[in-house]
């Protein structure tokens, strides 16, 4: 077996430099200091966290919508498109500050309209976008899939 090899010409370079001395070279001539120093947050832009930043608990402390839409399971709006819809059977509304804890849970075809900032009801785990469906009467068609926790 006969193996061809193509040397590139060098346009413009007088030689091959390999990675490693092209990399140890252009750290040569970087001078970046990684110690990691405390700030008052009000002066911190432009910095970066030397360590991981967690909040003793979640806020809010509930799932709630990113958008106005519709609260799904994520799964039933697989293979979904304009010319491939999926419907599903509206159950209600909810706003921002509704109790959802009373509502009947979210099944496999069935959806809430959601506003920004409600709470996202039992059983849906993702919402489509309002632009990304079509409300037909207590019927709305879903124009897209949505992965969980969309």
């Amino acid at each position: 077996m006969t193996v061809v090899c193509i040397r590139m010409r060098l346009i413009g370079f007088k030689e091959f430099t390999k990675v490693e001395d092209a990399v140890r070279k252009l750290l040569s001539h970087v001078n970046v200091d990684l110690d990691a120093i405390e700030l008052p947050i009000n002066e911190s832009l432009n910095y970066v966290c030397a360590e991981e930043v967690r909040a003793p608990y979640d806020i809010p402390p509930f799932d709630r919508s990113a958008v106005d839409g519709y609260a799904v399971r994520a799964l039933s709006t697989t293979s979904a498109s304009p010319f491939n819809p999926i419907y599903f059977k509206v159950l209600g509304t909810i706003e921002a500050g509704d109790d959802v804890s009373n509502l009947r849970p979210v099944g496999e075809y069935d959806t809430y309209l959601v506003f920004t900032g409600a709470r996202i009801p039992k059983g849906a785990d993702a919402v489509v976008p309002i632009e990304d469906t079509v409300l037909e009467g207590d019927e709305v068609r879903i124009l897209r899939s949505v992965p969980p926790y969309a």
